[in-house]
C-alpha cells in the first residue's frame, strides 16, 4: 500500500524535495532523491534528466514532464522542467517556454501575448553606435547613454551648470569639458593668486575637453570669463595706432574710436610759434627791426594819442588795456 502511493505521487507536477542534481550518486540510503544531471554515470547511467529516487534495495527513475517542479536542497533553489530541461527559478502562475538556444549579452522578449513564451531580443551596446549604424534592436547601457550625450553636448560647446565658485580665497580653476559653467558667487580672483579678478555673477566657461584644474598661466587660456556686472563701459574698436588720440563713436557715450591724430602731433603744432603766440612774442619790443618800423619808431607811433588811445600791457590780465579819453576814435590821417 505505501509504495503504491508512493508511485502515484511521482506522477504529480509538484514533486518531492531532491537532495542535488547529480551525475553520479553520493548517498544511497532509503528516501534519497536526486535530480540525475545531462552526463551521468554508474548507476544514474542513461538517465539523464530524470528524477531518481532510492527505497531499501534499488534506484527507481521518473522522466518528467514539462511543467514538473522540485525544490534542489543543497542549491537552495526550485526547479522547472521545460520539455528539455531543468530550468532554475520558481515560476509563478503560468510556467514560461524558453527558446532552444539565445545569444549571450541580449534581453529576451515576449514572443506573443500569452506571457509564457520568450523569444532571443535586444542586444545590450556599451557604447552608442553613430547615425549609420544605429538600429531599433539594441539597447544601450546608461553609462553608454550618458557618454554619449556628454559627447553631443561637447561638440557643440553647449554650456553645462556645474555650480557655484566661491573665488574670495583665489582658488584655481577646476578641471572640467567643454562647456562646463560655473558663477561666481564672492568676489576674488580664479586662478590662483596671480589670476583674473571677477566679481559676484561672473561666469567661467570652459571650452577644452578634458581640462585640468589649474593656475591662470596654467589652464587660463582653457577658459572665458563672461562678466555681468560691468556698469558704464567704454567699448574701444578691434585695433588702433599706437599713441592715437581716442575719440567718442557716436553718442551714446559708451563707445570710442582712433581718431587718426597722433599725440605727438597735437604737442608739436602747440610748440610751433609760427601758429601760435607766446607772451614774450606778442612784445612789440621783440619784433625785429626792419627799414621804419624800427622799435622807437612803433613807439612814437603809438604814443600819438591823436591816432591811438593811451594802452598799457597788464601783467595780471596778461592784456593790453587802453585809457579812456574821447568817446569817438580820430580819422586815419593817412
Amino acid at each position: 500500500m505505501t509504495q503504491k502511493r508512493i508511485a502515484v505521487l511521482e506522477t504529480l507536477s509538484w514533486q518531492l524535495p531532491v537532495l542535488d542534481i547529480v551525475n553520479t550518486p553520493t548517498v544511497s540510503t532509503a528516501g534519497t532523491r536526486y535530480v540525475v544531471g545531462t552526463s551521468p554515470t554508474g548507476d544514474f547511467s542513461g538517465q539523464a534528466k530524470k528524477i531518481a529516487w532510492r527505497d531499501a534495495s534499488q534506484w527507481h527513475f521518473d522522466t518528467p514532464e514539462e511543467g514538473w517542479r522540485v525544490y534542489v536542497k543543497e542549491e537552495g533553489k526550485d526547479y522547472w522542467y521545460d520539455g528539455s530541461v531543468w530550468q532554475a527559478g520558481l515560476i509563478e502562475g503560468d510556467f514560461i517556454h524558453s527558446i532552444s538556444s539565445a545569444t549571450d549579452g541580449y534581453v529576451p522578449q515576449w514572443d506573443g501575448t500569452s506571457g509564457n513564451q520568450v523569444k532571443n531580443g535586444l542586444q545590450v551596446r556599451t557604447t552608442i553606435r553613430e547615425d549609420g549604424t544605429a538600429d531599433d534592436e539594441s539597447l544601450g547601457t546608461e553609462k553608454a547613454i550618458r557618454d554619449a550625450v556628454n559627447a553631443i553636448i561637447g561638440a557643440v560647446d553647449a554650456m553645462v551648470y556645474k555650480g557655484a565658485i566661491d573665488a574670495s580665497g583665489n582658488p584655481n580653476y577646476p578641471a572640467a569639458d567643454a562647456g562646463h559653467t560655473y558663477k561666481i558667487s564672492v568676489a576674488g580672483k580664479i586662478g590662483g593668486a596671480s589670476g583674473e579678478d571677477v566679481e559676484v555673477g561672473d561666469m567661467i566657461i570652459c571650452i577644452n575637453n578634458e581640462t585640468a584644474s589649474g593656475t591662470q598661466a596654467a589652464v587660463g587660456a582653457s577658459w572665458n570669463i563672461i562678466q555681468v556686472n560691468i556698469e558704464g563701459y567704454v567699448l574701444g574698436p578691434a585695433s588702433a595706432a599706437d599713441n592715437n588720440l581716442a575719440s567718442f563713436d557716436g553718442v551714446t557715450g559708451k563707445l570710442i574710436q582712433d581718431s587718426g591724430i597722433a599725440q605727438q602731433d597735437v604737442i608739436d603744432h602747440l610748440n610751433d610759434t609760427n601758429n601760435h603766440f607766446t607772451e614774450a612774442s606778442i612784445d612789440h619790443t621783440n619784433i625785429q627791426n626792419a627799414g621804419d618800423y624800427t622799435h622807437a619808431n612803433i613807439d612814437t607811433h603809438i604814443r600819438e594819442t591823436s591816432i591811438h588811445r593811451p594802452m598799457t600791457y597788464s601783467a595780471t590780465l596778461k592784456s593790453i588795456i587802453y585809457t579812456e579819453t574821447n568817446d569817438t576814435f580820430p580819422e586815419d590821417p593817412a
